[in-house]
């Protein structure tokens, strides 16, 4: 399925230059019209540094790096700027570090060995709301694993938006970062405590906290 969602911004984050020049001309390939890179940085904390100045749609980040990793990469983008697509681009595919990802926020999480078709639908599927998911059988084994973990299962926007809460974002300001109505913000908290049983959002917040979904 093609999904034409015009220019999508890109920022690549890997300590190896040689592996950033070769996604770069793959990119550059697939889609040279509506894929764009605006950032290369070879280290998380460097990238951090920037983001406010370059906000992508997209960022493709690798695991282990000196300095920040891609976890900690991935929940600081997410708690910085919730709108922003990131994909896992690693090499690892045990159960642990694809988790803990998913926990981050990751919308997505490839191998280093996939394939053009892979890359792009990536891009395009979690531009347009969605997630994708290597179909290697380590990286299936530990979706599948995090998703049927006991306990009520939080959407990527409730998860954002709880981790807005917390930061004491009002409803207007969580309203205008997730591009919704005061009104739909009121309706996302109604349903995530009646979701987890919380008769607060004090109690959502703690609940968020102590399941490693978000962190104060």
């Amino acid at each position: 399925m093609s999904i034409n969602l015009g220019h999508i911004s890109i920022v690549l984050v890997d300590d190896h230059p040689i592996f950033l020049d070769g996604l770069t001309m793959l990119l550059n390939k697939i889609n040279p019209e509506s894929f764009k890179i605006i950032g290369r940085f070879c280290s998380g904390d460097d990238m951090l540094a920037e983001l406010d100045a370059c906000i992508p749609d997209v960022i493709f980040t690798d695991i282990q790096m000196p300095g920040l990793g891609g976890i900690e990469v991935t929940t600081q983008v997410k708690k910085r700027s919730p709108s922003v697509k990131v994909i896992a681009l690693s090499t690892f595919n045990d159960r642990e570090t694809v988790t803990d990802m998913l926990k981050a926020g990751a919308d997505g999480y490839l191998l280093k060995s996939a394939t053009k078709e892979e890359i792009a639908l990536a891009v395009t599927t979690t531009c347009a709301g969605g997630t994708f998911f290597s179909e290697d059988r380590g990286v299936q084994e530990a979706l599948r694993h995090y998703l049927e973990q006991p306990g009520p299962k939080l959407s990527q926007r409730e998860k954002i938006l709880i981790g807005l809460v917390s930061q004491e974002y009002c409803n207007k300001e969580i309203a205008d970062n997730l591009s919704i109505s005061i009104r739909s913000v009121e309706t996302y908290r109604e349903r995530i405590m009646k979701k987890l049983g919380s008769k607060n959002f004090i109690g959502v917040v703690m609940y968020a906290v102590k399941n490693h979904i978000i962190k104060l």
